[in-house]
């Protein structure tokens, strides 16, 4: 199981729970069916940040990045492992944000892209390349 969540404190925390009950905080972190590959994807795309000083300052590294880019890094992420492109329909994006960016009333909740934000971010991805 993931958590996130916002701290007031510390900002956004993401948790992996497993079934014995022991837990670990990550900045990026990924569950199920080639978890292990998606995870060695995204601890090499984050030490690669702020110039490849992610590794040496994984907080501040993180703070970097734009909320269009950490999603289009788990976009990235799951398409590599899975060797497929995805289409709207087939990927499921979950948020929680304090950011502008997001409408006043779902600031700090957690809610579920709909098909045509996730569209938008897909094609995003797929520009880069």
């Amino acid at each position: 199981m993931i958590l996130i969540g916002i701290d007031a404190e510390l900002g956004p925390q993401v948790f992996k729970l497993d079934p014995a009950g022991y837990f670990v905080g990550f900045h990026a972190t990924s569950a199920g069916q080639k978890q292990q590959e998606a995870m060695n994807h995204l601890e090499k795309k984050w030490k690669k940040l702020s110039g490849g000083r992610g590794a040496d300052d994984a907080v501040g590294a993180g703070k970097t990045l734009s909320r269009s880019e950490v999603i289009e890094m788990a976009i990235e992420a799951q398409s590599t492992v899975h060797a497929t492109d995805y289409k709207p329909g087939e990927v499921e994006i979950g948020i929680v944000s304090t950011g502008d960016e997001e409408p006043e009333k779902e600031r700090g909740k957690w809610r579920v892209m709909p098909v045509d934000e996730v569209e938008k971010h897909l094609l995003a991805y797929a520009e880069k390349d």
